[in-house]
């Protein structure tokens, strides 16, 4: 089978990712073989190190009763991060194939000679594919609505959340903490309230805002649209924090 048909199932398992988990697919193939196959569960499970790749390599090494991963490829839909990065090499996996590179930077764990000497990496397989599905789950259409819990933020920041989050197609409902699968939690807010101040103009709620919306959503928030009667004032968003 060719890389695009392997990618292809790593799709698909991709898609039987639990709920509150981003759907992520990972397949160790060994001699034509499938060892192994695993999604994200890291939420689900309580766990961070629960990626499908780590889960993945745990499974195919009690497979194969070895911890080295020489002959096998896996294949994965989203760029390793890396923790899991690590793990491959130190399984010494031979080959990685992934299909959506990831949406912000990260340490190039591949690419240090000196760590790693046994993985080849091959991206961009089936890329489209794999970075819809993540975009049908951040635009709240395969989970559907998000609820969120606003633990800490007055009325109006909260409102203000909220209308970010519409803009960009993020379907959201205020919800209380027994129903609600994302907290705006205290601790989120002060944090960056005493490390991070506002590019100058710009409003203390829109700015706490935008920086919720980038750490709980893993993306630069949209612009309001021009109807908004907030416009002016909250359009005034300096750079120095579109990560």
């Amino acid at each position: 089978m060719s890389d695009k048909e392997w990618m292809a199932l790593a799709v698909e398992m991709a898609k039987t990712a639990p709920e509150a988990d981003m759907p992520v697919g990972a397949l160790l193939v060994c001699d034509g073989k499938i060892e192994a196959r695993a999604v994200n569960r890291a939420r689900t499970d309580d766990d961070p190190t629960a990626h499908a790749e780590m889960l993945a390599l745990r499974e195919g090494a009690r497979a194969l009763g070895s911890s080295r991963l020489n002959d096998c490829t896996l294949y994965v839909t989203l760029e390793p991060c890396p923790m899991c990065a690590a793990a491959i090499v130190t399984a010494r996996v031979g080959r990685v194939v992934y299909g959506a590179a990831r949406p912000t930077p990260a340490p190039d764990v591949f690419g240090d000679g000196d760590f790693n000497r046994t993985t080849t990496v091959t991206g961009g397989v089936l890329a489209e594919e794999c970075a819809a599905l993540l975009k049908e789950t951040f635009a709240g259409k395969r989970g559907g609505t998000r609820r969120i819990c606003n633990q800490c933020l007055d009325e109006e920041t909260f409102a203000l959340f909220l209308a970010l989050t519409a803009a960009a197609g993020i379907a959201v409902e205020a919800a209380g903490p027994d129903e609600a699968d994302t907290f705006i939690a205290r601790e989120k807010v002060s944090g960056y309230k005493k490390t991070v101040a506002p590019p100058e103009g710009e409003s203390d709620a829109y700015f706490i805002c935008c920086v919720l919306y980038k750490r709980i959503f893993d993306r630069t928030p949209l612009t309001l649209p021009a109807e908004n009667p907030r416009e002016e004032a909250l359009r005034r968003r300096a750079v120095k924090y579109r990560g």
